[in-house]
C-alpha cells in the first residue's frame, strides 16, 4: 500500500511538472556579432531560427541557428590594398559564415511572464572567407602579371564562442520577443583564416573576444 502510493504521487508529480513545462519557436533578426579584431560589428548581420524550452518557472535552454548576410554597407563591400614585397595587391574580401548556439538560463522571476534572466552559452561558428584579385601595382608606376598574389583564395576555419548570456525575455505560451547579449571568448580566434604573410591584419585577424547583441520573436505552448 506503501509502496502504491509512493508511486501514485511520483507520477502525480511528475505529470504536474511535464505540464508546467514549455517550448517555442524563435526566429531571429537581426543578430550582431563581432567577427574580425579591427572592424565593427554593426556592419554586417545575422538571422536564423531557434527552440526553447522551460524546464521549470526558472531554469530554460535554448538551441539556435543563424547564418550571416554579409557586408551591408557600401564601405565594406569597396576593395582595399595588400601590400607584400614591394607591390601593391588590390583585393575584394567576402566572407561568411553559418553558427550554432547552446544556451541555458536562469530567470529571476517567474519565466511565465516577461522576465530577466542570466545564462551561459556554447557555439561552434564555420567561418569562411573568399578574397578575389583585381589588380596587382608597381609603386614604380609599372603593373605586370599577378606577382605573388593569388587570382583566388578562400580559407576556411572553424570557431567556439563561450560565454556569459544577459537577456528579457517574454513568456513563451503565445508569442513572445527575447533581446538578449552575449559575452565571452572565441576559442580559435586572434589570427588570420590564411597562412599567406599578406593576409593579415585588421582586415583578417578574428576576433578573441565573443559578442553579440540580437532580438528574436517567436510563439510557444
Amino acid at each position: 500500500m506503501i509502496a502504491r502510493n509512493v508511486l501514485l504521487g511520483t507520477a502525480l508529480a511528475f505529470s504536474v511538472t511535464l505540464l508546467a513545462q514549455s517550448s517555442g519557436i524563435r526566429f531571429i533578426f537581426p543578430e550582431f556579432t563581432k567577427v574580425y579584431s579591427g572592424k565593427s560589428m554593426w556592419k554586417s548581420y545575422q538571422f536564423g531560427m531557434g527552440y526553447d524550452h522551460d524546464f521549470n518557472d526558472r531554469i530554460s535552454m535554448g538551441l539556435d541557428a543563424v547564418i550571416d548576410l554579409g557586408r551591408v554597407t557600401e564601405s565594406d563591400s569597396r576593395p582595399f590594398e595588400v601590400p607584400y614585397a614591394g607591390l601593391t595587391a588590390e583585393y575584394i574580401s567576402t566572407d561568411r559564415f553559418i553558427a550554432f548556439t547552446y544556451r541555458t538560463a536562469y530567470s529571476f522571476s517567474d519565466n511565465s511572464e516577461a522576465s530577466l534572466y542570466v545564462g551561459s552559452y556554447f557555439g561552434v561558428r564555420a567561418f569562411t572567407q573568399k578574397m578575389d584579385l583585381i589588380y596587382v601595382t608597381d609603386p614604380t608606376g609599372f603593373s605586370y602579371g599577378n606577382g605573388p598574389f593569388p587570382q583566388q583564395e578562400e580559407a576556411k576555419k572553424t570557431l567556439l564562442p563561450i560565454g556569459l548570456r544577459l537577456g528579457f525575455r517574454g513568456s513563451l505560451e503565445g508569442g513572445f520577443a527575447d533581446l538578449y547579449t552575449q559575452l565571452g571568448y572565441t576559442i580559435g580566434g586572434g589570427e588570420s583564416v590564411f597562412t599567406q604573410p599578406y593576409f593579415k591584419g585588421d582586415g583578417f585577424d578574428l576576433s578573441t573576444m565573443s559578442f553579440t547583441l540580437g532580438l528574436a520573436y517567436g510563439f510557444g505552448w
